[in-house]
This record gives structure tokens, sequence and C-alpha cells, in this order.
């Protein structure tokens, strides 16, 4: 079971390879599509949404698809470990400096985070 803090974690380096790769596919439905296309499997709307918005985190086989089609590193992708890595290239991100710093946020100053997040996935 993955813990809220994971989940949070995951989504926010999921859009960050997703806002890099393709910023339209930040859009759930288009993302289910596009990962059904790479995948050639059923993927919904409503658990792509819940990866997006750090509800939940997809199994290590989904997570595998989703790096190697954004290009970036497995490892970076699930657990935020080692650099990510983009079309061979490693890139220096802020995305774990900014995860420390959020870690450090008071449990209210997180939530206006998080609802911020969703509603920025809303547009």
């Amino acid at each position: 079971m993955h813990t809220p803090q994971e989940k949070l974690e995951f989504s926010v380096r999921l859009r960050y390879a997703l806002n890099r790769y393709n910023p339209k596919l930040l859009k759930p439905t288009e993302l289910s599509q596009t990962f059904n296309k790479w995948a050639k499997t059923d993927i919904s709307t409503q658990s792509v949404h819940k990866w997006l918005t750090g509800q939940s985190v997809p199994t290590m086989d989904k997570i595998m698809v989703l790096s190697m089609k954004l290009h970036v590193n497995v490892n970076w992708l699930r657990y935020g470990i080692g650099n990510m890595i983009t079309r061979g290239v490693p890139v220096i991100d802020n995305i774990n400096k900014f995860l420390v710093e959020y870690r450090d946020l008071t449990p209210s100053q997180q939530e206006v985070i998080k609802d911020t997040m969703k509603k920025l996935l809303e547009l």
C-alpha cells in the first residue's frame, strides 16, 4: 500500500515528465487514450486522473511503459531515485528540491498546493 506522500510525489514526477514530453497529456482523457495505444491495454480516464492527482500509483508494468515512452528513468519516475533521463541526456531537475520543501510546509500549506495542482489539471 502506498502512503499519501508517495502517491503525491509520484504524481508530481509524472506530471513533470508529461509536461516535458507533451503538455496535452496532462489531461486524463488524452493520457489514457495515448497510454492505451502505447501499451495496447485499456486504462480508464478515472485511473489516469488518480495517477495525476496523487490518489494512486500505477502498477510497475504501467510505470515501465510510461518511463519508456516519456524517456525517463523508471526508478526516478516511481521512486524519485537518481536523475531523470530524457532521450539519453541527464536532466538537472528541481522536483526533488520541491518535494523536500513541500514536506517542510504545514499541513494547511500542503493543502493549498494540492488544491492549486488539482485546479491546474482541470485547465
